[in-house]
């Protein structure tokens, strides 16, 4: 039986890094991430729900312009770790951006955000006409 072992990143599988290359589809790491995001719908707005621990309220930047939602945040981390000789090291205090494009049934006015525990949940309240029409009931005669 053969062991399964994983390439030394000083020499990479070369099927890896082949199929990595944009032209294949793939992405290049750049040590870089972007957090997740769930978007959840319901009757009366979507949430947009993004994972990102660590920071707080104030590292991020929500901006709406015409019909884009855009979320960023630029943080810059100063390593006070002196003297300190790292072997493998995969905190990542970067910067990331990303943009959505908002369906014309959000109220781009009403739009809020919170941040807590770690989640980033922003609100995309829906139009009024956009809202589903209450069930009417018709009397029989």
């Amino acid at each position: 039986m053969k062991m399964l072992t994983k390439t030394s990143p000083l020499l990479p599988n070369f099927w890896d890094e082949l199929l990595q290359t944009p032209l294949a589809g793939g992405t290049r790491s750049t040590g870089a991430t972007v957090p997740a995001v769930n978007i959840t719908e319901e009757d009366k707005a979507y949430t947009l729900s993004f994972a990102i621990p660590g920071k707080s309220k104030d590292d991020f930047e929500v901006e709406v312009e015409d019909d884009l939602l855009v979320v960023r945040t630029n943080t810059t981390h100063e390593d006070s770790s002196e003297g300190t000789h790292y072997t493998h090291r995969e905190y990542h205090y970067g910067s990331f951006q990303r943009s959505f494009t908002l369906p014309e049934s959000v109220a781009a006015d009403k739009i809020s955000a919170r941040y807590k525990d770690g989640i980033l949940n922003i609100d995309l309240p829906k139009r009024e006409e956009a809202l589903p029409a209450p069930k009417k009931l018709i009397s029989v005669k």
